[in-house]
């Protein structure tokens, strides 16, 4: 299976080089889609392993997802995982979803980061069930 990690960044010089490492011990093939970055986002992740593609201006994480979804595309790839590039996404999870593709071969499958409610602080926990209950109100 041809699998590649995606990891959209915009001034993330302080974590891309945690989470392409992190992701790379899971992964093989790692892209970076660096969105205009004024730091050093793209030598980081470049240094660390990732391939990294770049946006000369920010144009916003959906169109940096666009070029990563043409880019797997272009290469042929049978699947793509995204994740944040400031660390909200634990690579090590990449197995599970890997495993639960493989085995059910979905169109899509998506991580919840928030599955565990005792690292979740009860403010965040509170405002994000607010949220979710306006949204789905609308």
């Amino acid at each position: 299976m041809k699998l590649c990690a995606v990891i959209p960044a915009f001034n993330n010089e302080t974590t891309i080089s945690e989470v392409v490492e992190k992701t790379s011990a899971e992964i093989d093939h790692v892209v970076v889609v660096d969105d205009g970055s004024t730091d050093d986002t793209a030598r980081l992740a470049k240094d660390a392993g990732a391939r990294v593609l770049r946006v000369p201006k920010n144009r916003g994480k959906g169109n940096a997802l666009r070029l990563a979804f043409c880019y797997a595309v272009e290469k042929d790839l049978d699947a793509l995982i995204t994740l944040d590039a400031d660390l909200q996404h634990d690579p090590s999870e990449i197995p599970k979803l890997v495993k639960h593709y493989v085995a059910k071969s979905p169109k899509i499958v998506i991580g919840n980061r928030l599955t565990d409610r005792a690292k979740i602080p009860r403010i965040r926990y509170t405002v994000n069930r607010i949220g979710t209950y306006t949204f789905s109100w609308l």
